[in-house]
């Protein structure tokens, strides 16, 4: 597998669909451009930690300086009591883990691969998974030099989403960057693709739609409310425009309405959590092109997406 490589402050996320292909990976963030002085954390299965050995061992990589170990499975067991994630318990011990980073190496790479947010998922606390997400900006501020990796298994994907399940079959690792082919089909993949926007003030569904979205080998600008959008109206190339209706402050009815006077033809795929028939039929009456009940399935908004960009 081809990774572009993570910089130093950078969150990346990769999907996997078999440990192999993880344990892959893995080895691969942490011998990309190795330094002795090097210090890599992984938080993750025990599982993952044998197999990424057994990579470098086989491989004969060089030595990447200094690995330390979590074990996720007893994080959850630790951390989590009654669907309840004892957070300042998780930031100490990974405090603690950079705090041992000696500061003296200035160069040297800090590199954290996690997958605890999976093994929340796997085991359904989907909720505290998106909590742990947001973990990543305290650890760039206490730690400069740091890169964070984290992984999830397809499997658990569709179940991390307010969007519903991805469907099989699925044949390969959708990530970010690389040459595949995606769900919605062989024309997804061209490079020249024109960009999705999403408006929605929902921060876990701007998530969802992105990852779907950047999986599927879209291009990808998300907003969270209409006033943002329309500062960058102008500069935006063509694309798509996913847009809920229920904003705070202006609305997706009169952002519509608004694009439609300033003579945008950005094509509007317009979505609500609600199931108001008279809304929906405004959206249409007033320029959408299409209309979607919250929650749906991954494939029905790509699908749509390439409908009414084939008809823009």
């Amino acid at each position: 597998m081809t990774q572009t490589p993570i910089a130093r402050g950078s969150h990346s996320v990769r999907f996997f669909e078999s440990e192999e292909s993880a344990h892959r990976t893995i080895a691969e963030y942490f011998i990309e451009d190795a330094r002795l002085d090097d210090y890599c954390i992984m938080i993750a299965r025990p599982g993952a930690l044998a197999g990424v050995r057994r990579l470098l061992a086989s491989n004969g990589a060089r030595h990447f300086g200094t690995l330390k170990f979590v074990d996720a499975e007893e994080w959850f067991a630790r951390f989590v009591r009654d669907g309840v994630l004892d957070r300042e318990g998780v930031e100490d011990i990974v405090m603690q883990l950079l705090s041992q980073v000696p500061a003296s190496a200035a160069t040297a790479k800090v590199r954290l691969y996690g997958e605890f947010v999976d093994v929340l998922c796997e085991r359904g606390h989907h909720a505290i998974a998106l909590q742990m997400e947001d973990f990543a900006g305290l650890l760039f501020a206490l730690e400069p030099r740091l890169s964070i990796l984290c992984g999830y298994h397809i499997r658990h994907f569709g179940k991390h989403t307010d969007i519903g399940p991805l469907h099989d079959p699925i044949s390969t690792v959708y990530a970010q960057g690389e040459e595949t082919t995606p769900p919605g089909g062989a024309a997804v993949a061209e490079a020249s693709l024109p960009v999705v926007y999403i408006v929605d003030d929902d921060a876990s569904m701007r998530r969802s739609l992105g990852r779907l979205l950047t999986l599927s080998n879209w291009q990808v600008r998300m907003f969270d409310s209409a006033e943002a959008f329309l500062k960058e109206a102008d500069a935006l190339p063509d694309g798509c425009l996913v847009l809920d209706i229920q904003l705070g402050g202006m609305t997706g009815l009169d952002l519509i309405v608004l694009l439609a006077e300033r003579g945008f033809r950005l094509p509007v795929i317009a979505m609500s959590g609600f199931h108001d028939e008279s809304m929906e039929r405004e959206a249409i009456r007033l320029g959408a092109r299409a209309f979607l009940h919250k929650p749906f399935e991954p494939q029905i908004l790509l699908d749509t997406i390439a409908r009414v960009l084939r008809r823009a």
